[in-house]
């Protein structure tokens, strides 16, 4: 038994040594213990949800990816974001089936 009046940190300290110096033969009772109590947790908690079906990218968005990788590197977000937004537009039905069909 411990003394009364030992801080947290002192009950520690005085824990830490008896767990040291109890070796591998003392310290079986206890980790097998743990190791019963962390299976009855682990089967108790509900299976994981599956992962969840990502939604398929629209045809602006493969456009998008596709065209961004020819322009140049120096362009901020905004500026790239402009530019193929004009190409977008200006690509009519014709060049939007392309994307819509992917």
């Amino acid at each position: 038994t411990m003394e009364k009046g030992l801080s947290v940190g002192e009950r520690a300290k005085i824990l830490a040594g008896m767990w040291a110096a109890s070796g591998d033969k003392g310290k079986k009772k206890y980790e097998d213990e743990a190791a019963s109590l962390k299976k009855a947790y682990d089967d108790a908690q509900p299976p994981a949800p599956p992962p969840a079906v990502k939604k398929p990218a629209t045809s602006y968005a493969l456009f998008m990816k596709e065209m961004s990788k020819t322009m140049e590197k120096g362009l901020s977000v905004g500026e790239r974001a402009k530019i193929l937004a004009g190409m977008w537009a200006a690509s009519g039905d014709k060049g939007k089936k392309k994307y819509e069909d992917e």
